[in-house]
């Protein structure tokens, strides 16, 4: 009976290895080797590298406004641009009675033309009369002002490169509070 258990065992035991070294075998095929890691990046970095990164390149959502004013795809809005841009926009808002655009619709203008209610310039900085409307020479005051300010090297033009910025990245390192016990009991936990 112990020698019947015994070559029990050993059949098992060499079926067991057989059966793992084909399951080897056929797995050695799947593997798939891998690299090292990546130190470096590989995308838009002028050096190739992570650290090169410091910042990342955005643009303001009002740059979304400008760039549709470009009529003649040069890639550049000209003060032409500007004007005429602002006219066709300023006809697609939609006014009330006195000519001025409600809230509502000035939200409505904030999400088709700069992506999102919440984007910038909001309403408020536009009414400068502080009636909860935008009156054209608000609406078209504003831009032209913004249009001036990001108008880096003042030649009355936009260049795409001028609606861009580089944002750097801000760390903000918090203090973890640490609280003290007062009571004169063991704790038990």
């Amino acid at each position: 009976m112990i020698h019947s258990n015994l070559t029990k065992l050993a059949f098992s035991a060499a079926l067991i290895f057989g059966l793992s070294t084909a399951a080897s075998a056929q797995q050695s095929e799947d593997v798939i080797e891998t690299t090292k890691p990546l130190t470096s990046a590989r995308f838009d970095s002028p050096e190739g590298s992570v650290k090169a990164l410091g910042g990342t390149i955005q643009s303001r959502p009002i740059a979304l406004v400008f760039t549709g004013f470009d009529a003649n795809q040069d890639r550049t809005i000209s003060r032409a641009e500007l004007r005429s841009g602002l006219e066709l926009e300023w006809s697609n808002m939609q006014t009330n009675f006195s000519g001025k655009v409600s809230p509502i619709s000035f939200e409505k203008w904030q999400v088709s033309a700069l992506g999102s209610k919440d984007a910038l310039p909001s309403r408020v900085t536009f009414d400068t009369d502080l009636d909860s409307m935008v009156s054209k020479l608000e609406f078209t005051d504003l831009l032209t002002q913004i249009f001036s300010d990001m108008d880096k090297d003042d030649n009355q033009a936009l260049s795409r490169e001028e609606l861009i910025f580089t944002a750097t990245r801000r760390v903000i390192v918090k203090e973890k509070k640490i609280r003290e016990r007062r009571d004169s009991l063991p704790r038990r936990f």
